[in-house]
C-alpha cells in the first residue's frame, strides 16, 4: 500500500484500500519481482505522476497506469522504449541505448514520439481520438500522459460477446471515421487500425489509440529492427518496399476490422489474395448487403479502387445512421484494471506478424504529403476559386446582445436615476441630502451589473474588408414613478403609530417574491432589471429588493458566488459594511454584510433565486433616530420569500470532465442552443438555425502550460487550422479581452475548407496551470448566431475544481 495525499491507495492499480494483497487487482508487495526492462511500481516521474503497473507494451513503447498526484486520478502514461535499441539497467529508471550506432536512430525516435503527443494533443477534445494531456523527457526518454480509460478493447470486447451485429459495425464505422476525419485533415495517418486499437469506453464514447508516429523514423533509420504488421489489417502497400500510403491506408484497416468484428474472421492477408481473392469476393459470411458494400470498396486489394478519402467512407457510412445501435456497456468491474508483466498473446486468429529485415522501408511516411495533394486528401478541401479574404464581420453582435446593459443609466446631469431618486425624496421631506443612502445606491446599482455584450464589443476592432459595423451602446432607464413620502412624525407619534401598524402584502408575479410591508409606505417597481422594487414608510426608510445575475462583465450563479467574488466593502464604502456572514432568509442560508454607524443601520441581504443561477438583493437603510423604522424593516426581512423561478430566458447548462472539473454555463432558450455534445475532454454547442458543419462553438482544456505565454498557447491551438487548410491567414494581432470570470487572450484566423471561406476565433484563459481553449467555428452566413452563442458562453462560463 502507499500513502498518497492522505490516501492509502493501492501500488499497482491504485483502487483505496488498506488490505494486502490488493482485492481488486491481486497485487502484494511481498511477491513483487520488477521486470528491468519497465519502471519499478512505485517510481515518480515530473514529481507528480507515481507509476502503477503495466498495462501495454509494444515496439516501441511501454503503457503505464500512473496516478496524478496534481488532480488526484489515474491517468495512463506511454513511456518512448523501442525494444531492441532501448535498454534499462536492472535498479535504474534511466533507458540507454545498445550501443553508439543505434544512439542516432533512438534520438529521432525520441523526437518523433514527443512529436506524436504534441501532434494528438491537437485532437484534445475529439470525443473519438484518446486525449494527450502532458508530454516530457526525462530518464533520458520521452513520455507522455493521456486520459484513462475505462472500458474494453474492441478485441476484448468481440471475445466477451461475440461478433457484432450490423447496426453495431454501424456505429465502430462512425466513430473510428470520425477520429479519421480530424486525424487526415492534419495529414497524419494512423496505419495501425484493429480491434486492439480501438477502445469501447464505459461512458459510451468509442476512441481510436495509440498513433505511432515513432515507428517512422525507426523503420527509416535502422535496417536491422523489424517492424510490427498486424496481419489481416495491413494492406497490400504495407507489404510493398516502395507501396504508397495515404488516406485508403487506414481506410482499408478500418475496413478490415469491421470484416472482422462482424464474422470473427481475418481477412486473408494481400500477398495470398493477390492470387485468388474469389472466396473473400463472394461475401460468404452474409453480411448485411449495404454495410458488405462499403466494406468491399473499403478492402479492395489495389488502393486505386477503395475509398480515396475518408470523406467519402464516411458520407456512405451516414446513409447507414439511422440502422446504427450502441454497443453493450463492458462488464468489467469498475476499475477493474487487466495488468500484463510480459508481452500479451493475441491467438491463433490473431497475431501480429513480423516483417523481414529487407522490409523495414516498407511502412511509408506517417504523415505522408504527396507531390500532388489532390491526390491523397484534395478532394475533400478544394481551394475555393474565387477566394475571399476575409469572412465579413469578424465577431457581429447578435439583435438580443447590442446593449451594454448598464445598471444605473446616466441622466443630462451625469446622475444616475437611482441617485437622482433619492435626491428627490430627501428633497419633497425638505432635508439635505442623505450621503450614506446615496452611496448604497450607487454600490447597489454597481452590484448588479448586467453586461450582455462580450465578445461582439470587444473584439469589434478586428474589422473586416466586406465593411465595418457599428456597435451601438444602449442604456435602459429605470421608471422614477410618480411615489411620494409621507411627512416625518415626532419619535413619540411613531412609536404609537408602531403599536398599531398594519402589514399588507406584495406579490410579484414579474420578479418571483412576496413580502408584506408597513400599510400607507410606497412601493415603486421599476420597468428594468437593474433595481426593481424599492419599499418607503417616511423620509428615511429605504427597503430595497433587486434581482441580479451579474457582476463585473460575468454571470453570477449563486448568493455564494456572490459573496466569494464581489468586494462589498469597497463598493459601498460609504457606510462601511462588515464582511459578510450567514443568515437564514428566504427559506434557504442567505449571506448578510450589515453597516451601523452613529445615525444609521441596516444591511445588505442575498439570497438564491429559483431559477439554477442568480441572486436577490435585499438593501436596507434606516435611520437609528426614527423610532420603529428597525420593527418595519424586520418585519419585512421576515416576511420575505421566493414564490418561482424568474425567467432570465437562459438555461444553466452543467457538464463534469473526467478530470472532476466541473463546467456550468448559460444557454439562450430562444435561439442560442441547438444541441450540446459532452464527451470527457470537450463541450462542442452547435446554435440553432445553423448548419452543424458550418457553425459551432468548442470549449476543451488545451495541451499548453502555463509555461507558455498566452499568445504561445493561442497561436500552438491555432496552429490545426493553419496546417490543416488552405489560404490559411491571421487576421490582426491577438487581442486581450477582459470579460467574465477569466482573462482571455483571442484571435482570428480565416482559411478555406470545402471550396467555402471559413472563420475561426479562439481565445485561451489560464485555469491554474493549464490553458483552456474557447473557439467559435462558422461560415460568414452563420457569424452572428455563432457570436452570440459565445458570447453568452464566456460571459457565463464557470469551471469548479481547477486548481
Amino acid at each position: 500500500m502507499v500513502n498518497i495525499n492522505e490516501k492509502k491507495l493501492c501500488e499497482n492499480c491504485f483502487c483505496e484500500t488498506n488490505k494486502e494483497p490488493c482485492p481488486e487487482c491481486g497485487f502484494d508487495r511481498t511477491f513483487y519481482k520488477p521486470d528491468p526492462t519497465v519502471l519499478r511500481v512505485g517510481s515518480i516521474l515530473e514529481n507528480r505522476y507515481v507509476i502503477g503497473g503495466v498495462i501495454g507494451k509494444g515496439g516501441f513503447g511501454i503503457t503505464y497506469l500512473a496516478y496524478d498526484m496534481k488532480l488526484e486520478c489515474k491517468v495512463a502514461i506511454k513511456e518512448y522504449y523501442p525494444f531492441g535499441l532501448a535498454l534499462r539497467n536492472v535498479g535504474s529508471t534511466l533507458v540507454s541505448v545498445v550501443n553508439e550506432d543505434a544512439e542516432s536512430v533512438f534520438k529521432g525516435g525520441a523526437e518523433k514520439f514527443y512529436n506524436e503527443a504534441r501532434l494528438v494533443a491537437k485532437f484534445n477534445g475529439n470525443p473519438n481520438i484518446v486525449s494527450v494531456y502532458d508530454f516530457f523527457y526525462e530518464n533520458d526518454t520521452v513520455y507522455f500522459t493521456m486520459g484513462f480509460l475505462k472500458g474494453q478493447t474492441l478485441k476484448e470486447y468481440l471475445q466477451e460477446h461475440g461478433a457484432l451485429s450490423t447496426g453495431q459495425a454501424i456505429t465502430i464505422a462512425n466513430d473510428i471515421s470520425n477520429a479519421l476525419m480530424a486525424a487526415h485533415s492534419l495529414n497524419v495517418l494512423h496505419r495501425d487500425i484493429s480491434p486492439d486499437n480501438i477502445m469501447i469506453c464505459d461512458d459510451g464514447t468509442i476512441k481510436l489509440l495509440d498513433f505511432g508516429a515513432a515507428r517512422q523514423v525507426i523503420s527509416e533509420g535502422s535496417q536491422s529492427l523489424s517492424v510490427i504488421l498486424k496481419q489481416g489489417f495491413a494492406p497490400l502497400e504495407q507489404y510493398q518496399k516502395k507501396g504508397k500510403q495515404g488516406p485508403w491506408t487506414d481506410i482499408y484497416s478500418l475496413g478490415a476490422t469491421l470484416y472482422y468484428a462482424l464474422t470473427l474472421h481475418l481477412l486473408d492477408d494481400p500477398m495470398s489474395r493477390l492470387e485468388n481473392d474469389e472466396e473473400y469476393s463472394s461475401n460468404q459470411y452474409n453480411i448485411e448487403e449495404e454495410l458488405w458494400r462499403i466494406i468491399k470498396k473499403a478492402t479492395m486489394l489495389r488502393r486505386e479502387e477503395r475509398y480515396q478519402n475518408i470523406f467519402e467512407f464516411k458520407s456512405d457510412v451516414n446513409e447507414l445512421l439511422s440502422k446504427a445501435e450502441p454497443l453493450v456497456a463492458p462488464v468489467t468491474p469498475e476499475d477493474k484494471i487487466a495488468f500484463i508483466s510480459t508481452a500479451k498473446a493475441y491467438g491463433n486468429t490473431y497475431n501480429p506478424t513480423e516483417v523481414s529485415e529487407n522490409k523495414a522501408d516498407e511502412i511509408g511516411q506517417t504523415m505522408p504529403i504527396s507531390e500532388n495533394k489532390a491526390d491523397e486528401i484534395g478532394q475533400t478541401m478544394p481551394i475555393s476559386e474565387n477566394k475571399t479574404d476575409d469572412i465579413g464581420r469578424t465577431m457581429p453582435i447578435s439583435e438580443q446582445m447590442d446593449t451594454i446593459g448598464r445598471t444605473a443609466p446616466l441622466n443630462e446631469k451625469g446622475i444616475s436615476d437611482v441617485e437622482q431618486k433619492i435626491i428627490e425624496n430627501d428633497k419633497s421631506a425638505g432635508k439635505p441630502v442623505n450621503k450614506k443612502k446615496l452611496g448604497i445606491g450607487i454600490g447597489i446599482a454597481a452590484a448588479c451589473l448586467i453586461v450582455v455584450v462580450i465578445i461582439g464589443i470587444t473584439i469589434s476592432s478586428i474589422n473586416s474588408n466586406k465593411g465595418d459595423s457599428t456597435d451601438t451602446e444602449t442604456t435602459t432607464e429605470a421608471s422614477n414613478g410618480d411615489s411620494t413620502t409621507a411627512e416625518s412624525t415626532t419619535e413619540g407619534d411613531t412609536t404609537e403609530e408602531q403599536s398599531s401598524v398594519n402589514y399588507v402584502p406584495y406579490d410579484s408575479d414579474k420578479y418571483c417574491f412576496s413580502i408584506e410591508y408597513p400599510d400607507g409606505s410606497t412601493i415603486d417597481e421599476a420597468e428594468d432589471k437593474s433595481y426593481n422594487v424599492e419599499i418607503t414608510s417616511g423620509d428615511n426608510l429605504v427597503f430595497q429588493i433587486s434581482i441580479g445575475n451579474a457582476y463585473n462583465n460575468y454571470i453570477l450563479y449563486s448568493a455564494e458566488d456572490f459573496v466569494n467574488n464581489v468586494d462589498v466593502v469597497s463598493i459601498m464604502s460609504d457606510v462601511s459594511p462588515s464582511q459578510a456572514e450567514k443568515f437564514d432568509i428566504a427559506g434557504t442560508t442567505g449571506y448578510v454584510y450589515k453597516y451601523n454607524d452613529d445615525n444609521t443601520a441596516g444591511g445588505l441581504y442575498v439570497c438564491d433565486t429559483k431559477s439554477g443561477y442568480g441572486y436577490y438583493m435585499i438593501n436596507v437603510l434606516y435611520d437609528k433616530g426614527v423610532a420603529g423604522l428597525e420593527e418595519k424593516c424586520t418585519h419585512m426581512l421576515a416576511s420575505f420569500s421566493v414564490t418561482g423561478a424568474f425567467d432570465w430566458g437562459y438555461e444553466t447548462q452543467t457538464f463534469t470532465y473526467a478530470s472532476g472539473q466541473e463546467v456550468k454555463f448559460l444557454a439562450n432558450k430562444s435561439n442560442n442552443i441547438d444541441d450540446i455534445d459532452i464527451s470527457s475532454d470537450q463541450v462542442h454547442i452547435y446554435p440553432v438555425v445553423a448548419d452543424a458543419t458550418k457553425a459551432s462553438v468548442v470549449l476543451y482544456k488545451s495541451a499548453f502550460k502555463s509555461d507558455r505565454t498566452p499568445e504561445e498557447a493561442l497561436d500552438g491551438c491555432l496552429q490545426y487550422f493553419v496546417d490543416s487548410f488552405d489560404n490559411a491567414q491571421y487576421t490582426g494581432d491577438s487581442q486581450k479581452l477582459d470579460y467574465g470570470r477569466y482573462e482571455y487572450t483571442g484571435r482570428e484566423i480565416t482559411y478555406d475548407r470545402e471550396g467555402e471561406r471559413y472563420c475561426t476565433y479562439g481565445c485561451v484563459f489560464l485555469i491554474g496551470d493549464e490553458y483552456w481553449l474557447a473557439e467559435m467555428i462558422y461560415t460568414e452566413e452563420y457569424s452572428e448566431i455563432v457570436g452570440s452563442c459565445m458570447s453568452d458562453m464566456i460571459q457565463s462560463l464557470y469551471l469548479v475544481g481547477a486548481d
